[in-house]
This record gives C-alpha cells, sequence and structure tokens, in this order.
C-alpha cells in the first residue's frame, strides 16, 4: 500500500476516532463508570498513536539530492517558477534520469540526476520548465 493511501486512511480513522472520544466525554460526563472512563482512555491513547503514525508518514519520504548539470531539487513544495537550461550535455549519469526527465525516486529518497531534471518532493505550484541543448 502506497504511503499517501496509507495517510489517508488513517487521517480518516483518526476523525472517526475523534468524533467518538467527544461522544464518549459527553457519555463520562453524565455518567462516570470505569467503564467509560477505560474507553475514553483507550479512544485518546489510539488518537495519539494515529497522529504520531500521520506525523511519521508525512516526514518520511526520505533525501532529495540534485546530481545532473542544471538540476534542482526542492525537498518540500514548490511556490515559484522553476526554470532550467542546461546547453552542451551529452548523456545522462549512470543511475540518473535522462535529460529533462523529472529524475528517479526510489524508497530512499529521490534524485534528480539528468541534465536539467527537477525533483519537486512536494507539491508544485507554479510551472515548472527545462530546456536541454545537446
Amino acid at each position: 500500500m502506497q504511503q499517501q493511501t496509507k495517510r489517508a486512511i488513517a487521517t480518516g480513522v483518526a476523525a472517526v476516532v475523534s468524533t467518538a472520544t467527544g461522544l464518549i466525554i459527553n457519555v463520562v460526563t453524565d455518567n462516570g463508570s470505569l467503564a467509560w472512563w477505560v474507553a475514553l482512555g483507550a479512544f485518546v491513547v489510539l488518537g495519539a498513536v494515529l497522529q504520531v503514525l500521520i506525523g511519521r508518514w508525512e516526514s518520511d519520504s526520505g533525501t532529495v539530492s540534485a546530481s545532473g548539470p542544471g538540476s534542482v531539487a526542492v525537498g518540500g513544495s514548490s511556490h515559484g517558477a522553476i526554470r532550467t537550461k542546461v546547453r552542451g550535455t551529452t548523456a545522462p549519469p549512470p543511475g540518473g534520469g535522462g535529460s529533462g526527465t523529472s529524475g528517479t525516486f526510489g524508497t530512499s529518497g529521490t534524485n534528480a540526476g539528468g541534465a536539467g531534471a527537477v525533483v519537486v518532493q512536494g507539491d508544485a505550484h507554479a510551472p515548472i520548465e527545462t530546456d536541454v541543448e545537446h
């Protein structure tokens, strides 16, 4: 299962858990029996565990690097235009992307390895242009 799918599921479950926790708090204030207090504690712990997992999955995206000529790597989201221009390149480095590609993606990180390659690990909110002349 992809990280994005895991985060979406965990976020949905966290919303349901927080709603159920609110309902249990309401019941506890009306009827403070031991069973309701135990349920409240369990839901609070479950909600905390879900938040830790969501936070871990958000920050577990690996490293970002740019090794190709004129390549650009952004570790988060990009809010401004990105333009690259490379002249006189011959071939991409071994294991890197091709000319003007978006780079390579792996479990431990992302590499903008080709000439003029651009990798944005988050969201790109502006245009990205590459110009590679051989």
